[in-house]
């Protein structure tokens, strides 16, 4: 190669290098904490031989910490320039060394620094615990405050987010009021730590730490603490430092626990001691400061006599604590005390305050303190506590109270008529515990009739003859016989079917009179004969008979007919399965009907003696009579103010003792035969009673009270006011309404006038023609009195059709008045008449709850009859007491005949009397009557609230009614009626009015056929083809 050339080369290379060269020289390096700012000077020279333009950057892995300024600049050859570093790490920058570099490059120029940057620690917390120490007992809660403060010295930085944690003590013992804050510089803040061990946890000392961590940089600061556990528990149990117990009896003694602890606590009780001690509880829970006390009890033993060691101790379930305390027992032979009775009857009366007396002596060898009580009968002690030296003795009295020990006696019910319906069919002779049922039967039904007072009793047998034969009456319904029913029931057997239907039918008819009636049914099986149950109920119910059934070990199908009985007819259904059940039945039904006799009681009554070293028992027993017993019963009065009536009260000496007793009645217009009277034992009595009731009163009950020195009694019952025209009324009866004017002057008439009221009293008659004389216009008639009152007619020759009716009118002295009503024929003979009388007969009540329209509570059925020779025409019948109606089968009677009337009644909502007293008017063209029907209902049946619907009872024919005979049915059909004979008469008179006829009246009407023919088709649509060919 040309060495001329290579010349060349280097010198080219060597102008190249000094036309581009650039020097960087400084340091960018620097020491400071996060957020702190660092500056630093670097310089730049151009060594080329021509002016360039510079740029200056960063580079690295914390390059954006680093800005140079700077970033772009021209310089001249041989000129050089600044630079200025400005280094700052981020604020929450961990601690350490980093690196950067700084980079100046040219046109094809590159020159670099290193930055080495040391970063320093500058946030700082301080945390501190206060109290540093504290003790607590189990389950006691301590507080700590935890101080942190904010010490950094990073520049510009305030705040500093702290998150707080505990370590040495587990998760669940403490609660940190914040786990996150900010802290600011210069103002501390303060979180509340709260420590509580369980109430398990074992004693000691517990150290733990309190550490705040920075969330960035990785800064922790912290602080211990100590929780000091101790024991915070104390339990105190005093007893006696030794107890004295009894082989003979128990001895209670009481050991007390108390929690003098600071903590609840519930103790297991654990007892070391032989067996013949106990104690009451095995557990005890106790509060703060409270206190138990727990039972020994030193039982009766044969263990051998001597001092024995005992210990209890108390174990705690929440805490590691247990406490134990012992103490001795001596077990000794006790001492003894005798006891005499002194006085005391074992027969007493219920009315009595029997005394015993005893004599309690000291037999032992040292005094005593006995207490005395009497169990099993209330008394009242002379004594309950005594003293008794060793060999003393001293008395007790002991008030006994027996009242309430003997079951009262009771008074026989007259009003009740049982008959008892047996099953004897085929499967009656089946076994139960190896007696046939029918003979378990037979037993029960003789104890039943052994245990009852004097009702009448009847007995009927079904099913003892072969298939379906009717049943039998063994003994009729009348007083009991018990030697008769025992010796009949023994006399059949089981043989046939259940004809169950038919024998409740003949039952029904076994009753008379008008007790209240029962049929207590005992059967097996069900009906077997095709009788109609619900028919024989509703017949049973219609006549007023209760059935009490007894299902004895019977079928589904066979109960579910005896429940239907016994729903229709009022009664209960009883089920029994055996010879026990049955008898316990009979018992409940004796009870259920009242008719349980009165009897004496037993009682056994225990004297108790004890002390500390002893007890003893004594039983006795008394029989209690009711030896002072009077059953009183009182009659519901019917009154009229004003009006005196007499009736009687019954008084019967149901104790076992002759008595002598006081009688006093209220109200004090009421007044008594006798005030004073003597009964023997089962004796009855009537005392005579005269009502004066003044017009004004307003009693509402009359009560009667007997008593002597050992008892009192009494019964009231209700006063029933009547109405005017129950009290006053009275019938005016003439007995020629029609007489024929040319024949009745100076011939005598005749009045009558019945007095159908509760008093006497004055009538006076009046009449409004002055052609009418009047013998008498004043007439006296007492109560139930008939008169006659005789007046005389003289028409005048020119009377007139209008003056042709006379009216009569009557009015008493209680301002109850009627009238009648003569008519004169002015054409015409005269005729002899008899007196004219409306009777009411066979009066039927039964229960309904709605009829049509009319609110009704009874129906009331009976005959209006018609007692004179001539026919009577009803104009109408009205009530004078209560709101009622009327249906009339017939408005004209015939001589001789009656006719059905059916009286609706509504009585008051209040209404709450065992029977009522309708009075009713009778309007005819004879006269007025004034008729009575009174109406007895059974109590019971009554409706809740007072005014109930009467139920089918008993009813006393003494006249009806109230409104009219027309009742808006009939009136509705009526008015129907009439609005279609309207119609028809409408039609005839428009058919007569129609236009005259054309000369050609058939054919006009052929025409007008024609035309309405023509007409029709019009008016309808074409029908199909199809259609009109068919």
């Amino acid at each position: 190669m040309d060495k001329r050339f290579l010349l060349l080369g280097v010198i080219v290379l060597l102008f190249g290098a000094a036309v581009r060269a650039v020097e960087l020289s400084g340091s960018c390096s620097s020491a400071s904490t996060q957020c702190e700012l660092s500056i630093n000077e670097l310089e730049v020279c151009n060594d080329s031989l021509e002016a360039h333009t510079y740029t200056a950057r960063t580079s690295g892995e914390v390059a954006s910490w680093v800005n140079v300024l700077p970033e772009r600049f021209s310089l001249e050859s041989g000129e050089c320039k600044q630079l200025r570093t400005y280094t700052i790490a981020n604020c929450y920058a961990e601690p350490g060394t980093y690196e950067a570099e700084i980079v100046v490059s040219g046109d094809s120029t590159i020159e670099s620094v290193s930055c080495v940057i040391d970063i320093e620690q500058g946030h700082f917390v301080d945390i501190d615990i206060s109290p540093e120490r504290q003790v607590a007992t189990q389950c006691e809660e301590k507080s700590y405050l935890v101080e942190l403060s904010n010490n950094t010295i990073v520049p510009n930085q305030r705040t500093e987010a702290v998150k707080l944690r505990v370590e040495g003590i587990p998760e669940d013992w403490f609660e940190l009021e914040s786990r996150e804050l900010i802290v600011t510089k210069g103002n501390p803040e303060e979180v509340e730590l709260k420590v509580q061990a369980p109430c398990d946890a074992p004693l000691g000392t517990y150290e733990f730490d309190v550490v705040a961590e920075l969330f960035n940089p990785d800064f922790k600061s912290r602080d211990s603490a100590e929780y000091v556990l101790s024991e915070g528990q104390e339990l105190l149990i005093e007893s006696e430092a030794s107890y004295v117990a009894c082989t003979e009896k128990t001895i209670s003694r009481t050991v007390e626990f108390e929690n003098n602890g600071l903590k609840k606590d519930v103790l297991d009780l654990e007892l070391d001691a032989p067996s013949w001690v106990s104690i009451s509880a095995d557990t005890i829970e106790l509060a703060p400061g409270e206190s138990q006390e727990v039972e020994l009890a030193f039982n009766a033993t044969s263990e051998e006599e001597k001092t024995y060691d005992i210990s209890i101790t108390a174990r705690s379930q929440l805490f590691d604590f247990e406490e134990t305390k012992n103490f001795e027992v001596s077990l000794l032979d006790c001492y003894n005390v005798s006891v005499e009775r002194l006085e005391g009857e074992e027969s007493l009366c219920m009315e009595a305050t029997p005394v015993y007396r005893f004599s309690l002596s000291n037999d032992g060898v040292k005094d005593l303190d006995v207490a005395v009580e009497v169990e099993g009968i209330d008394a009242e002690l002379s004594d309950e506590s005594i003293s008794l030296k060793q060999g003393s003795s001293k008395e007790v009295t002991a008030e006994l109270k027996v009242s309430d020990i003997g079951r009262e006696g009771s008074i026989s019910r007259s009003d009740v008529a049982i008959e008892i319906v047996m099953d004897s069919s085929g499967s009656m002779a089946q076994r139960i515990e190896g007696t046939k049922k029918l003979d378990i039967a037979k037993n029960a039904i003789i104890s039943f009739v052994n245990n009852i007072t004097e009702v009448e009793l009847g007995l009927r047998v079904f099913g003892h003859k072969e298939e379906c034969s009717e049943s039998e009456l063994l003994v009729a319904v009348s007083k009991l016989d018990i030697p008769e029913i025992t010796e009949r029931i023994q006399g059949f057997n089981p043989v046939g079917q259940t004809p169950l239907v038919s024998s409740l039918d003949s039952a029904a008819n076994d009753f008379g009179g008008t007790k209240e009636k029962y049929i207590i049914l005992v059967s097996d099986g069900k009906e077997s004969c095709e009788g109609n149950i619900s028919s024989a109920a509703n017949s049973l119910r219609s006549e007023g008979i209760v059935v009490y059934a007894i299902g004895f070990d019977i079928d589904e199908t066979g109960k579910r007919q005896l429940q239907e009985i016994v729903e229709a007819t009022g009664g209960l259904y009883y089920d029994a399965r055996n010879s026990e059940e049955l008898l316990e039945t009979f018992k409940q039904i004796t009870k259920e009907l009242n008719i349980e006799p009165g009897a004496a009681g037993e009682r056994t009554f225990t004297l108790k003696l004890s002390s500390e070293y002893f007890s003893f028992e004594k039983d006795y027993t008394v029989t209690v009579n009711d030896c002072h017993n009077i059953a009183v019963v009182v009659p519901e009065l019917n009154l009229c103010k004003g009006i005196p009536l007499n009736d009687f009260i019954s008084l019967t000496n149901i104790g076992s003792k002759p008595q002598s007793v006081s009688v006093s009645v209220e109200p004090e217009w009421v007044e008594l035969e006798t005030e004073s009277i003597t009964i023997e034992p089962a004796e009855e009595t009537f005392i005579g009673i005269r009502a004066r009731p003044p017009l004004e009163t307003e009693a509402e009950e009359i009560e009667v009270a007997v008593s002597s020195p050992d008892f009192t009694a009494s019964d009231a019952a209700s006063i029933n006011y009547l109405s005017s025209a129950s009290c006053y009324g009275f019938d005016l009866i003439i007995v020629e309404p029609e007489v024929d004017a040319a024949t009745c002057e100076g011939k005598q008439q005749t009045i009558i006038l019945e007095n159908q009221g509760q008093t006497g009293f004055k009538v006076q008659l009046s009449v409004d023609k002055p052609f009418v004389y009047l013998v008498d216009e004043t007439v006296e008639l007492e109560k139930g009195e008939r008169k006659e009152v005789y007046f005389f007619i003289s028409p005048p020759f020119d009377i007139t059709e209008a003056d042709s009716l006379i009216t009569i009118t009557a009015q008493n002295d209680f301002d109850y008045g009627t009238f009648g009503e003569v008519k004169l024929n002015l054409v015409g003979s005269s005729y002899g008449l008899t007196p004219v009388n409306v009777s009411i007969t066979d009066v039927n009540l039964t229960s309904i709850t709605q009829r049509e329209l009319v609110e009704i509570d009874a129906v009331v059925e009976f005959d209006l009859m018609n007692d004179s020779n001539r026919t009577l025409e009803i104009q109408g019948i009205e009530s004078l007491d209560f709101n009622a109606a009327f249906e009339l089968q017939e408005s004209k009677i015939k001589r001789q005949e009656s006719s059905k009337v059916r009286m609706l009644l509504d009585l008051p909502e209040d209404f709450n009397k065992a029977k009522a007293v309708a009075t009713i008017r009778i309007r005819t063209n004879e006269g007025s009557f004034v008729r009575n029907i009174e109406i007895q209902f059974r109590q019971e049946e009554k409706k809740e609230g007072g005014g109930g619907t009467p139920i089918e009872g008993s009813a006393v024919s003494i006249g009806a009614g109230l409104l009219t005979l027309v009742t808006p049915r009939n009136a509705i059909i009526v008015l129907l009626l009439l609005i279609v004979i309207g119609l028809i008469i409408y039609s005839v008179l428009k058919a007569k009015e129609a236009p005259p006829a054309q000369a050609n009246a058939g054919e006009t009407a052929k025409e007008t056929g024609a035309a309405q023919k023509k007409k029709a088709p019009a008016k309808s649509k074409p029908q199909p083809r199809a259609q009109k060919k068919k």
